[in-house]
């Protein structure tokens, strides 16, 4: 957070504490001390490789039974498009298996997989894949487990009876 942000939310936080840290290092908050986590565009502009080890750490700050809610985590032109078809989308179904794997892209698919993996996209491919290295990695020292679901953030802040005109 930056310290103007960190300002307004002590005058307006009706008595919650705020600090002003860098989001990428959370060794200072204490393992299983959350309830939730929400964060909204604050790890929009992060690689994806930092924005895994950054949720990763989230999420070893939450409690058993804990939540976290991420959204708008990477640019809407680049990968609305991909998801209005879902799973049907070409770059959806191929992504994990041309991008995700132990070899390197084809060069035609090279630029492609490395915006996808920036902006880590397709959502739940390449967010399995990091809770995948997760597991296997930092946490598999202790007994953090979890699961990414991805949904699609139109039908989060949108009031159902407004979804028709959309």
């Amino acid at each position: 957070l930056v310290q103007p942000a960190v300002s307004w939310a002590r005058d307006h936080g009706m008595g919650a504490t705020h600090c002003h840290a860098d989001g990428r290092n959370l060794t200072w908050v204490p393992d299983s001390s959350l309830d939730a986590v929400i964060s909204f565009a604050a790890i929009y502009s992060l690689h994806g490789r930092d924005q895994c080890e950054a949720v990763g750490q989230l999420v070893e700050k939450l409690r058993p039974g804990g939540r976290a809610w991420l959204g708008w985590m990477c640019p809407y032109p680049f990968y609305m498009p991909m998801h209005k078809m879902g799973s049907r989308n070409t770059l959806s179904a191929l992504f994990p298996a041309i991008c995700q794997g132990n070899q390197a892209p084809p060069a035609n698919w090279a630029g492609l997989c490395e915006e996808g993996n920036r902006y880590m996209t397709p959502p739940q491919a390449t967010w399995d894949a990091c809770f995948q290295r997760l597991r296997h990695g930092r946490w598999s020292r202790s007994k953090v487990d979890a699961s990414f679901y991805w949904r699609d953030e139109w039908s989060v802040f949108i009031d159902p009876r407004d979804q028709a005109i959309w």
